[in-house]
């Protein structure tokens, strides 16, 4: 059904969600009763984006409230207790990584506000070469460079190789500037 809530903010996280068809909307909200109060979308998920990951694996609330948003949504709902009993152990480690490198990032972020920030973002696996930050664009995009590097250049001429963990689109995303620079994806590291 459109708008059936799946995840409520600052409540335990029943269940691993994966988006199979549709879209659900991840929404912070401000203040009242009403779901709808107050709410800012902050994400939209669609075919093949996972939620709420990061509070599975730390324990931690939900940051955010999930509804389905397109009719008909299909999602495939793995309850807590058999991601804890099957999947955890094989994440675990990858998600505490990242949270860690968000932390890093951003300079001494605490490990609750970096797990929300894990959660409310997107891990997106990039091919080598894939274009990432396009030189002259405006973009609201935030990327930060988890792992593997990048390849950052100006006007045709290759500058540098970053590795993680990195972050990239800043400038664009918080002055409403163009991209200074042009970010691919390098290679594994």
């Amino acid at each position: 059904a459109a708008h059936e809530v799946l995840v409520r903010q600052d409540r335990a996280v029943q269940a691993l969600y994966m988006v199979c068809e549709g879209q659900c909307e991840a929404q912070v909200h401000g203040s009242g009763d009403d779901h709808h109060h107050g709410a800012v979308v902050s994400r939209t998920m669609g075919p093949g984006d996972w939620f709420p990951l990061a509070n599975l694996v730390t324990g931690q609330s939900a940051p955010f409230t999930v509804t389905t948003s397109v009719v008909p949504t299909v999602l495939l709902r793995l309850p807590a207790a058999s991601f804890r009993s099957h999947l955890a152990p094989h994440v675990e480690e990858e998600v505490a990584d990242q949270i860690g490198l968000l932390r890093e990032v951003f300079g001494g972020m605490g490990p609750a506000e970096a797990a929300r920030l894990h959660s409310v973002g997107r891990v997106h696996d990039a091919q080598a070469g894939a274009l990432l930050v396009q030189q002259g664009a405006v973009s609201m995009d935030l990327l930060v460079l988890l792992a593997g590097e990048c390849v950052v250049s100006k006007d045709g001429v290759r500058l540098s190789a970053v590795a993680r963990p990195h972050l990239f689109g800043e400038m664009s995303a918080s002055c409403n500037m163009p991209n200074p620079a042009r970010v691919a994806a390098g290679g594994r590291r």
